[in-house]
């Protein structure tokens, strides 16, 4: 790390961990973890990691990892930017014959894109990759190229607001049941804005209860790219998410 900033000072540099830095795997004790990553991310500017469910390891219910991952290497790095590359097709070399491959859909990747946003990233990257059934470097089905134009469109558009500050109230989200529901609340000049996911594995749909503290009754929560609004109650709004629904809000606070 220093003999490649002594050499150009001006470019940070970028560190990609694979996913073994949470426990999940398994393939480190604790005390292996916390002596090994910290070095790691200190020795970077910019840290980020890899976790590819279904392309890496065939399992959709580890979708979650995404979310978990991201908040977990967020705490670690500190004052660093944190990125996650996210998962784009079938076609590992890893995972078995490509029959029998489960296929990423845009559905997983825009979940995935917005677990990772809504835990603290603030970049993303695509791996392409696929070896089967022959080696390419962009093996991205269209409907996917289509999603992710579409992802990243979304996100241009929006990154001012996820880069902005926190709001100066306090928001929240209560899923109903056990059901897994992140958000990020954020407060530019134009509103509060609440990015929310549904990354639970198990693929259940649920309602949430955003609470804002100081929102009055009756006003208007617009749901951003949906054509649709919310009425607010005193306190609180509600909505509805399907399986890896992903919904953002804007709330005018003028």
């Amino acid at each position: 790390y220093s003999a490649m900033r002594a050499a150009d000072a001006s470019r940070p540099v970028f560190l990609t961990l694979t996913g073994h830095f949470h426990p999940h795997f398994n393939k480190w004790t604790d005390q292996q973890r916390a002596t090994l990553y910290p070095a790691y991310i200190a020795a970077s500017d910019v840290v980020g990691y890899d976790i590819y469910p279904i392309y890496g390891w065939n399992k959709p219910e580890w979708i979650h990892l995404v979310r978990d991952a991201t908040d977990l290497l967020v705490e670690k790095a500190g004052r660093r930017p944190v990125y996650a590359w996210i998962e784009t097709s079938k076609g590992g070399q890893w995972t078995g014959p490509l029959e029998r491959q489960k296929d990423v859909t845009p559905q997983h990747i825009r979940a995935e894109v917005w677990m990772a946003v809504t835990s603290g990233a603030t970049a993303i990257g695509y791996f392409t990759h696929i070896w089967n059934p022959a080696y390419h470097q962009f093996g991205v089905p269209e409907e996917n190229r289509k999603a992710i134009r579409e992802i990243n469109d979304q996100i241009t558009r929006l990154a001012p607001t996820i880069l902005s500050e926190k709001p100066d109230r306090s928001v929240g989200v209560e899923p109903e049941g056990d059901v897994k529901v992140n958000a990020l609340a954020r407060q530019d000049g134009s509103g509060l804005y609440l990015f929310a996911v549904n990354y639970d594995e198990r693929l259940l749909g649920t309602k949430a209860r955003f609470t804002v503290e100081g929102l009055p009754e009756g006003t208007k929560v617009e749901v951003i790219d949906e054509g649709r609004t919310i009425r607010a109650d005193a306190g609180s709004f509600g909505d509805s998410f399907d399986p890896l629904a992903v919904h953002i809000y804007r709330i005018d606070t003028e």
